[in-house]
């Protein structure tokens, strides 16, 4: 298992670098999901240091992007399955496909 061990003193103010792409990767999120982050980090960091370049509406529709899931398989299945009426073997049955689709 990997593991992050900073070297550094803890210092009062910001880091030079995001390390919490890297972390989300040792902690196993999907890939699509690490690259996407990683297009938004490049394309905030090529904004330079000046935030005022980077307006309210890049950042909401790139949130909405991340964050709006309404429409994601893993929900609609979801939303299908009758909980009141799954055997214990069909729950672990659709756990088993869901877990495929992460994967």
């Amino acid at each position: 298992m990997s593991s992050v061990e900073f070297l550094h003193k803890v210092v009062t103010g910001s880091a030079d670098k995001s390390y919490g792409i890297h972390v989300a990767k040792l902690a196993g999120l999907p890939k699509n999901i690490i690259s996407r982050a990683t297009k938004i980090l490049e394309k905030l960091e090529s904004k330079g240091s000046d935030k005022s370049k980077i307006s309210e509406q890049e950042i909401s529709s790139e949130q909405l992007e991340i964050f709006n899931a309404s429409n994601h398989i893993i929900l609609q299945i979801l939303e299908k399955i009758d909980i009141d009426n799954i055997t214990p073997v069909e729950a672990i049955n659709e756990l088993h496909k869901l877990k495929k689709l992460i994967d």
